[in-house]
């Protein structure tokens, strides 16, 4: 499950690096940033990732 769980991390953060801050993301990508921090907010639940993980990785994705 953390293997799984590392592999989704993985592929959001790469996704969060290819969209620009917040104030620029397009109509279409705001699904995908919604989508991506409420992936990152189970994963925390879960414990898949440390709460310093899900803070870095949610500021990325808002383009903080």
């Amino acid at each position: 499950m953390k293997d799984e769980n590392d592999v989704i991390a993985q592929k959001i953060l790469t996704g969060i690096k290819d969209q620009g801050p917040i104030g620029s993301i397009g109509a279409g990508n705001i699904a995908g940033v919604e989508a991506d921090l409420t992936k990152l907010q189970e994963m925390r639940d879960s414990g898949a990732i440390s709460e310093d993980e899900y803070q870095q990785l949610r500021k990325k994705s808002l383009g903080l």
